[in-house]
C-alpha cells in the first residue's frame, strides 16, 4: 500500500509541472497602441484554432475584437523573422489579466528589452463599467485625480483605477477634472485641468505617461464605445 502511494505521488509530481505548463487560455481582446516601436505596425498572435493571426497596431483608437489562445497566463506577440527560432521573433509580452475579455495596450519599452511592452487590462463590464473612467499611471510617480470636486486616492506608477460615472454634471454634462503628479519630495504638481464628459453609452480610458520625446508629461484620454454587438470575432 505504501508503495502504491508513493508510486501515485511520483506520478503527480512529474505530471503536474508538465500539466501547468502547457494550460490554455482563450481570449477575447482589442489593442491600443501608443506609439509604433521599431516601424512594427503590424504583429501575429496564436489563433484559437492553431496557426496565427494578424493584428495590425492602430494608434488612433481601440482595434476590432480578436480572439486568440496564450499559454501559462501570457500574451505574447511575434513577427516573422528568419533569424529568430522558428522564425518567430517576439514583439511583445505581457502577463494576462483575470478576464476572458481584455484590452491589449501596447506601450513603448523605456529598458529596451523588446520593442513593445504590453500591459494587459480586464475589459469586461463588471471590471469597466459603462459611464466609468479608467485610470492608468504610466509614469514614475505617483497620480491622482479629482473630479467634479471630488479628491480621488493616489495611484501608484503603472498601477490604474476604475472610478463610476460621475455625476455631478453641467447641462452639457461636463464636469472638471484636474490631474495630478507627486514629486520626489512629496508635493503635488497639477499637470492639467481638462474638462471631461460623462455619459452612460461610453467609457473613458485616460493615462498619464512622460513623453519619450519631450520627457514631459502626457495626457491622454480614449473614447470607448465597447463593440458588444459585434459579431462574432475575427480568427
Amino acid at each position: 500500500m505504501r508503495n502504491a502511494c508513493l508510486f501515485i505521488l511520483a506520478v503527480v509530481l512529474a505530471v503536474g509541472p508538465a500539466f501547468a505548463q502547457t494550460q490554455t487560455q482563450t481570449v477575447l481582446f482589442r489593442t491600443l497602441c501608443l506609439q509604433h516601436q521599431d516601424d512594427i505596425r503590424t504583429v501575429f498572435v496564436p489563433s484559437a484554432k492553431g496557426g496565427s493571426s494578424e493584428v495590425p497596431l492602430l494608434t488612433g483608437g481601440f482595434s476590432p475584437v480578436y480572439r486568440a489562445a496564450f499559454k501559462d497566463g501570457v500574451a505574447e506577440f511575434h513577427v516573422d523573422d528568419d533569424d529568430a527560432p522558428e522564425g518567430k521573433r517576439v514583439v511583445a509580452r505581457g502577463r494576462l489579466a483575470s478576464s476572458d475579455r481584455q484590452l491589449f495596450l501596447f506601450l513603448p519599452d523605456p529598458q529596451k528589452r523588446l520593442p513593445y511592452r504590453l500591459h494587459c487590462l480586464p475589459d469586461d463590464l463588471p471590471a469597466f463599467p459603462m459611464g466609468g473612467l479608467r485610470f492608468l499611471n504610466l509614469t514614475p510617480y505617483a497620480a491622482r485625480l479629482e473630479l467634479a470636486g471630488a479628491k480621488l486616492p493616489a495611484v501608484k506608477s503603472g498601477a490604474s483605477q476604475t472610478y463610476p460615472k460621475v455625476t455631478k454634471v453641467d447641462e452639457w454634462n461636463m464636469y472638471q477634472a484636474r490631474v495630478e503628479l507627486q514629486a520626489p519630495d512629496g508635493h503635488w504638481a497639477t499637470i492639467s485641468s481638462p474638462s471631461w464628459k460623462s455619459l452612460e453609452t461610453k467609457r473613458d480610458l485616460a493615462l498619464i505617461m512622460i513623453d519619450p520625446t519631450s520627457r514631459q508629461p502626457r495626457i491622454l484620454n480614449f473614447k470607448d464605445l465597447p463593440p458588444w454587438l459585434e459579431p462574432t470575432p475575427e480568427e
